[in-house]
């Protein structure tokens, strides 16, 4: 049987950010026609949870950080497991573009197919300083010259892709059929709230989002992050965590948990600056919420045009108080793209099986 090998996210289950939830659901879709294997950290996994399964795919474990200047050994000895074990028949998703600078001398050794997920602009990401944009920038083109396939998340990154590969490129999006429905309202919330889940990156516009917050005392604002895990992190909730309409809450991973918390605000914020897709954006459309989100390509690419955007502080506060003060609003209820097939993870798997059978 064939194998397809999936490198480059934190693991399965999924507890870290978009390439974990893709990875977890194309791996439980695919399983059903291949072996899959997919790497995972073993510092996001206490013992008890390391099991060699998850599902019906297969686990294997690499001892070390999978973000920051950790995350290329990780990924190498990833990449390794995978070479080790390939044949002709089998294939490599590499998600994400870190790997690309060893391209060169590793890509040969995989006996099968080699499909890269070029993820967004990373390197343009305002967290890396100038060697890092470097490397990610380098990293990117080879990967772009050595991949027998390349997936984008979104059409606006089109125009990312020089002319001679596009013909290797495919569009590949996110399901949302994953969250779970009827859900409960969170434990302890009484209030209508708005929500941003987000990692507390620069590029996401926290701080912007609870700068506008701090002028609106009287609507309540959830913020589900990983704050504490980051330096950026650390900085808002020491700024903002005193705030009485402002409520900082630790990453969860718990899927019916975070679902309660989005399927009962009135308002989803999105401040992602980095394309393509993200997840949390999908998510949020087929939970059929209305939306404000950062206006930029990918966000409208996402949503269709079909949200409210704004490009600073006032226009995001002109959109809460327009929400907040009108009870029925029917522009954000995002009906029509909920029930479009391409929000489904079936859609996602069939487009994955054929990508990897040409």
């Amino acid at each position: 049987m064939s194998k397809l090998y999936i490198i480059g996210s934190a693991g399965i289950p999924a507890r870290y950010g978009g390439f974990e939830t893709f990875a977890e659901n194309l791996a439980g879709i695919m399983s059903k026609k291949m072996e899959v294997y997919v790497a995972c950290s073993t510092r996001l996994y206490a013992k008890e949870e390391r099991s060699p399964m998850f599902g019906e795919a297969h686990r294997f474990f690499i001892d070390s950080y999978p973000n920051g200047i950790s995350s290329l050994w990780y990924d190498l000895r990833s990449i390794l497991f995978s070479i080790r074990r390939s044949k002709p028949e089998d294939t490599l998703l590499i998600l994400g573009i870190g790997l690309g600078i060893f391209f060169p001398v590793l890509a040969p050794f995989f006996r099968g197919k080699i499909i890269v997920h070029l993820d967004g602009m990373e390197w343009q990401r305002s967290k890396w300083n100038a060697f890092a944009r470097l490397f990610l920038y380098i990293s990117r083109w080879l990967s772009l010259w050595k991949a027998d396939m390349l997936i984008i998340d979104n059409s606006a990154l089109w125009d990312s892709i020089p002319g001679r590969f596009t013909k290797k490129t495919a569009l590949l999006g996110y399901g949302g059929d994953h969250i779970p429905e009827n859900v409960l309202p969170p434990p302890g919330i009484k209030d209508e709230y708005a929500l941003v889940i987000a990692r507390a990156e620069p590029e996401n516009q926290l701080g912007l989002i609870l700068d506008a917050f701090c002028e609106l005392p009287d609507i309540p604002l959830i913020v589900i992050s990983n704050a504490s895990q980051t330096r950026y992190g650390r900085f808002l909730l020491k700024k903002y965590g005193g705030k009485k309409n402002i409520m900082l809450k630790e990453a969860i991973y718990d899927k019916g948990l975070l679902q309660a918390y989005r399927s009962h605000c009135k308002l989803y914020l999105h401040g992602h600056m980095a394309g393509g897709t993200n997840p949390s954006l999908v998510e949020a459309l087929y939970s059929k919420l209305k939306i404000i989100a950062a206006d930029n390509p990918f966000n409208r690419v996402t949503t269709h045009d079909s949200a409210y955007y704004f490009n600073d502080k006032e226009s995001l506060k002109q959109h809460i108080r327009k929400i907040f003060n009108n009870p029925y609003n029917p522009k954000g209820n995002h009906r029509e793209i909920a029930g479009n097939p391409e929000l489904t993870w079936k859609n996602v798997g069939e487009e994955f099986n054929r990508l990897i059978q040409v």
